[in-house]
């Protein structure tokens, strides 16, 4: 607007209104991503990936509208299964908990991994959306200076995020959400103590942690290593409330596992889960150096017990 003819008080005027107008358009914003995650996540992508653009993809969609589905309280166990390389992590343990916070300031969460860096590195990026100015805009929400860090930091509101590994001593708090993203490296799966570690802790500690907070709930992310795998024992409890999404590298319709909250949209026997990032040509080169067993857990989420392995000639 071009304000050369106008007189001072005119401008500042005409600055209010427009200052006015950006409010409301933020708060508009605002609104619209607080009810849909996954576009939250595609405006939110520049800050954690400046040099990546945000690929559209339905998988991400799908794991969107379950986690959607914990955060109302209708799912209190999702377990996650999918290969790697495939945003599960950015999704779960990155935009969601600065998801939540938009409307749910207030929210206690307990995210875990395997590996303590990886889950410390999740945290800090989550908290690089947060305390950005393009999230302050619409949600404008302090961090507490004093409990800053990658291990934990809580905001003003009283909410906080703790993270820690299967057995860490961080897990003596707790909170009203729960996310666990790998929790057992593919090393330590093959070994047994190892595999009866990270159980004991899935079965008799992790659901200690939650306290009494909406949603009250636990997310599990990851790809299968072992029958017994946690992932693995977890479906086997079947317990109620307890959703499973697979999503294996390659559709097959044998294990195809559709919710009410969400279809897979592949229907011919072989098609990739996302094919605009792994292609056939990236996927076969993948496969090539892996052994058989390692494509059926890691890529196929589908283990058996004593290292052996249905492949599928179809799928590679």
């Amino acid at each position: 607007m071009d304000t050369a003819y106008l007189d001072p008080s005119e401008i500042e005027y005409v600055e209010e209104l427009l200052e006015v107008q950006r409010k409301a358009e933020l708060e508009e914003d605002a609104r619209y991503l607080e009810e849909d995650l996954y576009e939250f996540i595609a405006a939110a992508w520049h800050i954690v990936e400046p040099d990546t653009p945000f690929v559209h993809a339905w998988h991400i969609e799908g794991m969107c509208e379950h986690l959607e589905a914990v955060a109302r309280g209708e799912i209190k166990r999702l377990y996650i299964t999918m290969p790697p390389g495939h945003a599960k992590t950015m999704v779960c343990s990155v935009m969601f908990p600065a998801w939540l916070w938009c409307k749910q300031p207030g929210l206690r969460l307990l995210t875990a991994s395997y590996d303590r860096g990886f889950a410390e590195r999740d945290a800090a990026a989550s908290l690089a959306i947060i305390e950005s100015d393009w999230y302050q805009a619409r949600w404008p929400l302090r961090i507490d200076s004093n409990t800053r860090s990658k291990k934990r930091f809580a905001n003003e509101a009283r909410g906080y995020r703790v993270t820690t590994t299967p057995g860490g001593a961080t897990t003596g708090e707790g909170g009203g959400l729960v996310i666990v993203d790998d929790p057992i490296s593919m090393k330590d799966v093959e070994s047994p103590a190892k595999r009866k570690a990270a159980l004991h802790w899935w079965r008799n500690v992790l659901p200690t942690r939650i306290r009494n907070h909406a949603p009250g709930a636990i997310v599990m992310v990851g790809q299968r290593g072992h029958d017994t795998d946690p992932i693995g024992a977890a479906l086997k409890q079947n317990l109620p409330g307890s959703v499973h999404f697979n999503l294996p590298a390659k559709y097959d319709p044998q294990y195809r596992v559709d919710t009410k909250w969400y279809v897979d949209p592949r229907t011919k026997r072989g098609e990739l889960l996302w094919p605009e990032v792994y292609g056939k040509q990236q996927m076969t080169a993948l496969t090539s150096q892996m052994d058989a067993f390692a494509v059926a857990s890691q890529l196929q989420q589908t283990p058996e017990v004593d290292g052996g392995a249905i492949i599928k000639r179809v799928w590679w």
